[in-house]
């Protein structure tokens, strides 16, 4: 079941699913992309993660960011996320880009706040976290707000909000993320 909440003046829908089994699968999903884009990364191709261009790997950055390489769990996900949200919302949204974004406690990772100008609603899936790890939104007057997600919880909002991962509470966070856009 969706619950609504207000943080920051934005409507954020959250859903926590009692089946564990999607959320497992994306877990062994990204620790074998992760070691696949990892094993490029490590042989000085460094361009194999999706941070900005003009990024070198340990300079400020969002963390490392990667496609699941897999359609069928893409697919998947799809279903689980787009279904719940559609019968909540009464649209037809599908889901039109796929990451993972793995995280740290590393200094140099510092993901800006940003908004998702392409997508109509965000979607993001906490696959692994500690306790304090949180997501910060912003309201049009830059005030903010954090949102403590659960594990295995799917947060969704809109596209042009304003938000930022918090700094990693732990040794890392994992999350898979989508942008929806309708039909």
């Amino acid at each position: 079941m969706i619950k609504e909440h207000n943080i920051a003046g934005n409507k954020i829908f959250s859903l926590i699913s009692e089946d564990t089994a999607l959320q497992q699968k994306l877990l062994e999903n990204n620790y074998t992309v992760y070691n696949y884009y990892m094993n490029i990364y490590n042989s000085d191709n460094f361009n194999s993660f999706y941070t900005p261009l003009e990024m070198s790997p340990k300079t400020k950055g969002p963390g490392y960011q990667y496609d699941l390489r897999n359609r069928k769990l893409h697919l998947e996900w799809e279903e689980y996320i787009c279904t719940a949200l559609n019968k909540h919302i009464n649209e037809d949204l599908f889901l039109f880009e796929s990451w993972y974004l793995y995280q740290t406690n590393e200094d140099w990772i510092d993901n800006p706040a940003h908004e998702h100008p392409t997508s109509d609603y965000n979607a993001t899936t906490y696959l692994e976290l500690s306790k304090g790890d949180h997501i910060i939104f912003y309201d049009a007057e830059d005030n903010f707000e954090s949102y403590y997600p659960k594990l295995g919880e799917t947060i969704f909002f809109k596209g042009s909000v304003v938000h930022k991962p918090g700094k990693c509470s732990g040794e890392k966070r994992i999350s898979v993320n989508a942008q929806l856009n309708y039909k």
